[in-house]
């Protein structure tokens, strides 16, 4: 539900940790995206020029996902024409 972004199931089907987003050009580069996140505490990983992606473990509970999926969303909104 972040506008620019798609949630792309990667893995067909495969239960996972790790979760890929593709993202429009109007965002920029997912590496730039990303150095961005990075700076507010948020880190994922480019996976080419349109692809991030983001991986949890079993010390990050439901909280931190869904504050870390706000500041995606937040920032974001802001990157978007």
């Amino acid at each position: 539900g972040i506008p620019g972004t798609r949630l792309d199931p990667g893995l067909d089907g495969i239960e996972t940790n790790m979760v890929f987003l593709s993202i429009d050009a109007s965002l920029g580069t997912a590496a730039e995206v990303c150095t961005r996140l990075a700076a507010v505490g948020v880190r994922m990983i480019p996976m080419g020029a349109r692809r991030i992606r983001a991986v949890t473990h079993l010390d990050v509970d439901r909280a931190a996902i869904e504050r870390a999926a706000g500041v995606v969303r937040s920032m974001l909104a802001r990157s978007a024409p």
